[in-house]
């Protein structure tokens, strides 16, 4: 075989190996990136110490008004009042 085209079939396997390690490092950090947004979303929501069905319905007034948070805001705080004036019955 032509020495340049050997040379040129061994650099053509050694970057189609490499490029299969780096996807596998690329999946590996997407994970990783994936996980940490996970377990912040969690700490977040649970920094709002709502209850799921109050969590639930802000998510749904949320997707319902994609126009900004103010929807969801409004939804909170009105949920908030009504509580307040059952309680002080």
């Amino acid at each position: 075989m032509n020495p340049r085209l050997k040379k040129i079939n061994d650099d053509i396997d050694k970057t189609k190996k490499k490029i299969a390690e780096n996807q596998s490092r690329l999946k590996e950090l997407e994970r990783q990136k994936k996980e940490i947004e996970n377990a912040n979303i969690l700490a977040t929501v649970r920094d709002f110490d709502v209850t799921t069905e109050e969590l639930a319905e802000i998510m749904r007034v949320f997707k319902d008004n994609r126009n900004g948070v103010l929807p969801v805001i409004e939804a909170i705080k009105n949920k908030k009042d009504k509580e307040d004036l059952t309680v002080e019955k």
